[in-house]
C-alpha cells in the first residue's frame, strides 16, 4: 500500500489525498505533525511534502497538477489504477 506523506496545513497534501480518493486509491496517511510521523519522515531524506512511498520503495514528491498526471505515476510505479 502507498504511503502518503502530509501535514493539515499543506494545500497540496489534500489535493493529492483527493485525488487518491477519487481514484480508489487506498494508501496509509503518514501525519508529519504528529512526533512518529516526523521520525518517520525525516528517514526519507527528504524536506518537501507531500510524499508518496510506493511499494517498490521510490519516491514522488509534490502533488501532480492534474489526475492524469498522477494515474500516469502511480502506474510507473506498480499500482494498478482503473478508471
Amino acid at each position: 500500500m502507498i504511503e502518503v506523506f502530509t501535514s493539515k496545513y499543506c494545500a497540496p497534501c489534500k489535493i493529492l489525498k483527493k485525488f487518491l480518493s477519487e481514484l480508489n486509491i487506498k494508501y496509509i496517511e503518514v501525519n508529519i505533525d504528529s512526533p512518529d510521523g516526523m521520525e518517520r519522515f525525516m528517514k526519507l531524506k527528504t524536506n518537501a511534502i507531500p510524499v508518496m512511498r510506493f511499494r517498490n520503495g521510490k519516491l514522488f514528491i509534490g502533488c501532480p497538477r492534474k489526475k492524469e498526471e498522477l494515474i500516469k505515476v502511480l502506474r510507473e510505479n506498480g499500482e494498478k489504477v482503473s478508471l
